[in-house]
């Protein structure tokens, strides 16, 4: 399984590592494993901080506890914010989006899967509870983001898609 993980986290870094500046201190809230942290920190000679609501690192970087809701940080602290497929298992996906947008000075880096009809939504649900075995979350079973949804979390933060 880490082996599919890590592969993943590849990916996903390929698509945010353009994003990012060598240098920069960024937050990775959500971090599960820290494979993507880890992998970030190496190909963008980035510092990166894992924070998650629990330690599931799978690497050498020290994952930094937080309650879900306020990040134990001061306004400003990061150049940038990564929110990556992580608002489907929080219980207020907006109270995570603040939070990011309060810490981060530059840039929050969103990337969500969302769902536009029941017919994606069971299968994306599904797979977000088998790939989460075994881990702490606010939701066992992670809830279908809308695209609605999502567009109003970027209007209430006056966010815009890249």
């Amino acid at each position: 399984m880490d082996f599919l993980r890590r592969k993943r986290s590849e990916k996903i870094g390929s698509l945010v590592g353009d994003y990012l500046r060598a240098g920069e201190r960024v937050v990775d809230i959500g971090a599960g494993d820290c494979f993507l942290s880890h992998s970030l920190q190496q190909r963008c000679s980035i510092e990166v901080f894992p924070v998650d609501i629990a330690d599931y690192s799978r690497t050498d970087l020290r994952t930094i506890i937080y309650d879900g809701k306020t990040l134990p940080f001061p306004d400003d602290y990061f150049d940038s914010a990564l929110v990556l497929f992580v608002l489907h298992y929080v219980k207020d996906p907006l109270t995570v989006l603040r939070e990011a947008q309060r810490v981060a000075k530059k840039r929050i880096i969103i990337l969500q899967d969302v769902c536009t009809n029941r017919a994606v939504a069971v299968p994306t649900q599904l797979w977000g509870f088998l790939a989460n075995l075994g881990r702490h979350s606010d939701r066992k079973i992670p809830r279908a983001v809308t695209e609605a949804e999502m567009k109003s979390y970027l209007k209430a933060l006056g966010l815009k898609p890249v």
